[in-house]
């Protein structure tokens, strides 16, 4: 998986025919994935794989829908999903996930700029 992550750092910095070289190399493993995870039950009605949009696979609630966000709440051990409440900046909670690459501190590498997205939430 290191490999794909690699893949998607370069795929920020690229554009034309080369992105949609190493966009298709990105999305091999992502659909193989879901493929296996279906085919061996692994995934059923209570959880749902995902892909953010910056590529990360994730397994989360079954509820989850487009446009929901990933977020890692203060003190929490798992990052959830959130999702934004129409014309407000308020979230409803949907529920934990899990996110391939964002469990041990790796959402914190500075290339991924989510340092600076680090504010007050409010769930309603």
């Amino acid at each position: 998986m290191r490999d794909h992550y690699d893949l998607l750092k370069l795929r920020r910095s690229l554009q034309g025919d080369k992105l949609k070289e190493v966009t298709a190399k990105i999305n091999i493993p992502v659909t193989a994935s879901i493929s296996y995870a279906h085919a061996e039950g692994r995934v059923n009605q209570i959880r749902k794989v995902f892909i953010t949009d910056q590529g990360f696979l994730g397994l989360g609630p079954s509820s989850l829908r487009k446009g929901d966000q990933v977020w890692l709440l203060c003190d929490s051990r798992v990052p959830f999903v959130l999702r934004p409440v129409a014309e407000t900046s308020d979230f409803t909670l949907v529920g934990e996930c899990y996110v391939h690459g964002f469990m041990h501190g790796e959402m914190l590498d500075g290339f991924w700029g989510l340092k600076d997205k680090i504010g007050p939430v409010a769930i309603v």
